[in-house]
């Protein structure tokens, strides 16, 4: 993990589609774990994941998954 704790409004792109980026809109809590949570947002559309999702993709990741280093040294999302 890098350490870094994304903030809302900060935009990242994912090592899989370093073209296309995502912002973050905010950290929540997982009610039932308590695990601080990830909201972003792709900013591009994403139309292989139904019609209504297309219009607003958003995702949810845990903290530690966000901020990851991948096994070959790179970060799973880079902040642009």
């Amino acid at each position: 993990m890098t350490g870094i704790i994304p903030e809302a409004w900060e935009r990242y792109t994912h090592y899989k589609n370093p073209d296309k980026e995502y912002e973050i809109v905010c950290i929540a809590k997982d009610k039932e774990t308590l695990r601080n949570l990830v909201v972003y947002r792709a900013l591009y559309p994403i139309d292989d994941l139904g019609e209504e999702f297309a219009r607003d993709p958003v995702f949810v990741r845990t903290i530690e998954d966000f901020i990851t280093i991948l096994p070959d040294g790179r970060e799973r999302f880079k902040k642009v």
